[in-house]
C-alpha cells in the first residue's frame, strides 16, 4: 500500500511529512490506521491555531519591550510553563475526584 500523493502534499504543506516517515516499517493495518487518522485530521485548521497561539505569545513578548530580532524567535524559545496551580496529577487528586472526573467525561 502506497501513501496517496495528496495526503503527502497536504503533510508536506503543514510541515508534517515526518508523520510518514517510518511507512516502510509498518504492516498493512497499521498503514491503513496510519492514513484514516492523517485523513480525519484538519491540518488547516490545526496549523492555523497554532499560528494563532505563536502570534499571541509573540505579541506578548513585544509588549514586554524585547528587542525587534526577537520577534524572530521559534515558539518552544517563548513558550513558558503553565502555572503550578492550573496542572494537576492523577496520583494527587482524590478518588472521589477521580471518579467525578469520570463521570462527567
Amino acid at each position: 500500500m502506497n501513501i496517496d500523493s495528496t495526503i503527502l502534499l497536504r503533510l508536506k504543506n503543514a510541515n508534517q511529512s515526518h508523520l510518514v516517515s517510518y511507512w516502510d516499517q509498518l504492516d498493512h493495518e497499521q498503514r491503513a490506521i496510519l492514513v484514516r487518522d492523517i485523513t480525519n485530521i484538519d491540518l488547516d485548521h490545526i496549523t492555523q491555531a497554532f499560528q494563532g497561539v505563536k502570534d499571541q505569545l509573540i505579541e506578548k513578548s513585544i509588549d514586554k519591550e524585547l528587542d525587534e530580532h526577537e520577534n524572530e524567535q521559534t515558539i518552544d524559545e517563548i513558550m513558558e510553563p503553565i502555572p503550578e496551580h492550573l496542572t494537576g496529577s492523577v496520583d494527587k487528586t482524590s478518588k472521589e475526584q477521580l471518579e467525578n472526573y469520570r463521570r462527567e467525561g
